[in-house]
């Protein structure tokens, strides 16, 4: 807000208009322009912090944008969550399932799963 000013804030990340026109989106948390956090990202999409609330994400679009990057990536039904796909897939620590969107920047991961094997959990890496 500082850097941009109210007016071009309010154009940033439209991301609910975007899907509304039924144009592909994602969330990653692999450049360094904003957080690392994948939950910080989408608590970020769904409580805009203080830029334009009429473009805020439910809890599952914003949750989709990290979870649907197979599609999003095009590529094929061999990966995301299926029987016989590639199992990469994170388990958070608390049930999100109705959650408020002020809550959800709590939320931890438990375990991170690539490819079928733990390469993140509270137990330590790889466990």
């Amino acid at each position: 807000m500082d850097r941009l000013g109210d007016e071009r804030a309010r154009d940033l990340y439209p991301l609910k208009s975007m899907l509304r026109e039924g144009i592909v989106c994602s969330g990653s948390s692999d450049a360094p322009v904003e957080t690392l956090s994948p939950v910080v990202g989408a608590w970020s999409a769904m409580v805009r912090d203080g830029s334009n609330s009429e473009e805020s994400l439910t809890l599952d679009q914003s949750i989709g944008l990290y979870t649907d990057n197979a599609n999003s990536n095009g590529l094929d039904d061999s990966f995301g969550v299926a029987v016989g796909a590639t199992a990469d897939f994170t388990i958070m620590d608390s049930d999100i399932t109705g959650m408020h969107p002020a809550l959800f920047r709590k939320v931890g991961v438990a375990a991170t799963l690539v490819g079928g094997s733990v390469v993140h959990s509270y137990l330590g890496e790889g466990t």
